[in-house]
C-alpha cells in the first residue's frame, strides 16, 4: 500500500503485464481518461469536471544496467513499449509531451547481473533483454549522483488528428511506430548529452 501510494502521487499506474487486451486494456485506459479530461468524477470529489492532468510513462518499462553494456559507450537506450505512442495517437497533437532521460538511477537501484555464462550471453557478448538481474536491494542507496535531462516538447501533429485517435479502436500499427520513432529520436538525443555531461566530470 505504501508503495501504491508513492508511485500515484508521481502520476503512475500499474500496467499489468500479459494483459490480452493489449493496448486497449483499462488501466492504460484510466490514464488516457485523465489525460484528456475525461474522469468520471464522484459526486463528493472536488476536482473540476474536464481537468487534464499530466502523467509520467517510463517508456523503456525497466532500469537498464551499465553491466548490459559492452563496450562501454554504446548506445543504452533500450526498446520503447507501445503505451506511449497509444497514448499520444489517442489525444490532440496540442498535448505536451516532453522527453525526459535520467542518468545514475542503475547506481541508486543496483541489480547484480545473471550468470554470466556462454548460454546467457549473445553472440555481440550482451546480456539479452530479457535475462533480469537480481535487485540488490529495494531501499535506495543515499549520496549518489542523478542528472536529469529535460528536452523541448514534441510535435506530433502530422501524425495525430486534430481530435486524436478513438482509443478504444485498435491504432494502426504504422501510426505507433512513427511515434515511437520520433520519442526515441528525441530520448537519444537527450541520452548523448548525458554521455558528454560524464565525459566532462570524469576529466
Amino acid at each position: 500500500k505504501l508503495s501504491a501510494f508513492l508511485f500515484h502521487g508521481l502520476k503512475c499506474i500499474p500496467i499489468r503485464r500479459g494483459d490480452m487486451r493489449g493496448l486497449e486494456c483499462p488501466t492504460l485506459g484510466a490514464l488516457h481518461a485523465r489525460l484528456n479530461g475525461k474522469v468520471k468524477l464522484q459526486a463528493n470529489q472536488k476536482q473540476e469536471k474536464g481537468r487534464k492532468e499530466w502523467c509520467h510513462i517510463m517508456a523503456e518499462g525497466r532500469i537498464l544496467q551499465p553491466w548490459r553494456f559492452d563496450p562501454v559507450g554504446k548506445q543504452r537506450l533500450g526498446r520503447l513499449r507501445n503505451g506511449a505512442a497509444k497514448l499520444i495517437a489517442c489525444s490532440p497533437p496540442t498535448t505536451i509531451v516532453l522527453p525526459i532521460f535520467h542518468d545514475g538511477i542503475y547506481g541508486i537501484l543496483p541489480e547484480t547481473p545473471p550468470d554470466a555464462s556462454a548460454s546467457v550471453r549473445s553472440k555481440s557478448g550482451e546480456i539479452p533483454e530479457n535475462k533480469s538481474g537480481k535487485t540488490e536491494r529495494w531501499f535506495p542507496r543515499s549520496g549518489k549522483r542523478c542528472d536529469v535531462f529535460v528536452g523541448k516538447p514534441i510535435d506530433f501533429s502530422d501524425i495525430v488528428p486534430p481530435d486524436g485517435l478513438p482509443f478504444s479502436e485498435k491504432t494502426d500499427k504504422e501510426i505507433l511506430v512513427a511515434i515511437s520513432d520520433r520519442l526515441r529520436s528525441a530520448l537519444l538525443e537527450l541520452e548523448q548529452r548525458a554521455a558528454d555531461t560524464r565525459k566532462e566530470l570524469a576529466s
